[in-house]
């Protein structure tokens, strides 16, 4: 399949335990039938994965896919994911993350990987175009994933290169451990991070000069305007400047305590009396910057820090409204200072 209509036409397949790479033609039949992402990471899944394989052993799989729209113009295309069986449920996993590493992986001529076995020692995957190679990563075993990205990036001589990696959570095999990437973007679902401790992967990290083209460009240029105005002006418009432009996913506060659903004391309430000490008003004077994903123009990861106090210097993109529950609200904790520093340990272990 040529790279036409926003795919890179091909896949790469990884062997950790015999060091080898298979890069494969993308048939155009998987496009036409499973689109891209979940559905690509299904149809492997399917084909490499007996039921009877435990999620932790050389046998399972890991998928990391894109899709068509992943890297192009289209509003929020940075959108990538992670697939395997799950070491937390005994089956299928998926996990969904944005910021760079997808679009990426994309420019790198890469539509998906597919990664199998074990590597003997600790390793991290370098992709840049198509030059493909397991390198050491024994220095880095142990690491927190802010030093794992930075010791990385260094290392290669470029700042501007995509790592996903896993911390200790991953490396200890801890059953919902996380992906990171971008310093404070977790796929945080399904135990991915177990997957990749399993095999011994501290990080994928890529490269990419190649662009992703599409089918027809004015037509497609037409469509992204139109999402762009819808997204922008009268009510959906409103709608994001008020919220997630403004505070991020920390609005849910407020929104979930209005109607009594905000998770509490493990979830037997759904009312916590402290929910206005850590609601998205009460992070707004440690803010100290905003970021967006690729091609997303609602900048909704918000950054946080403390000056001063128990928790002086702690540093973290978020708490997202999902920390601030499970780390505030669940455990009846409505100290914001202690959730944002809770919430960079979460990330910092993976």
């Amino acid at each position: 399949m040529g790279r036409i209509g926003g795919y890179a036409g091909r896949y790469l397949l990884v062997d950790l335990s015999l060091n080898k790479f298979y890069v494969r033609d993308l048939p155009e039949k998987w496009a036409r039938d499973f689109i891209g992402g979940t559905g690509f990471a299904a149809r492997i899944l399917w084909d490499m994965v007996e039921p009877e394989v435990s999620p932790l052993s050389p046998e399972n799989v890991l998928v990391i896919s894109t899709g068509p729209a992943t890297g192009t113009m289209a509003p929020m295309s940075g959108r990538w994911m992670l697939a395997s069986k799950s070491p937390l449920t005994g089956i299928w996993g998926e996990s969904h993350i944005g910021g760079h590493f997808g679009p990426e992986l994309k420019y790198a001529g890469y539509d998906f990987l597919v990664i199998r076995g074990r590597a003997e020692n600790p390793v991290y995957l370098w992709i840049d175009d198509d030059h493909i190679e397991l390198k050491k990563a024994e220095h880095l075993w142990g690491k927190m994933t802010r030093e794992t990205i930075k010791e990385i990036q260094e290392e290669l001589g470029d700042p501007t290169v995509q790592v996903a990696c896993i911390g200790p959570a991953g490396e200890n095999l801890v059953k919902y451990a996380n992906v990171i990437s971008d310093f404070y973007d977790a796929a945080g679902r399904t135990g991915m991070g177990a997957v990749m401790g399993s095999k011994k992967l501290k990080a994928v990290v890529v490269r990419g000069s190649k662009g992703v083209e599409v089918r027809d460009p004015d037509s497609f240029y037409e469509i992204v305007a139109s999402m762009f105005e819808l997204l922008t002006s009268g009510k959906w418009g409103d709608i994001f400047r008020d919220t997630l432009m403004r505070y991020g996913t920390p609005y849910l506060v407020d929104a979930m305590s209005a109607i009594g659903r905000l998770p509490t004391r493990n979830h037997w309430t759904g009312v916590f009396e402290g929910a206005e000490k850590i609601n998205a008003e009460s992070l707004m004077r440690y803010r100290i910057g905003r970021n967006a994903c690729f091609g997303c123009f609602v900048h909704c990861k918000k950054v946080h820090h403390v000056e001063s106090g128990k928790f002086r210097c702690s540093v973290t993109g978020g708490p997202e409204y999902e920390a601030l529950v499970a780390l505030g609200s669940n455990c009846l904790v409505d100290d914001i200072e202690a959730i944002i520093r809770a919430n960079e340990l979460c990330n910092e272990y993976g």
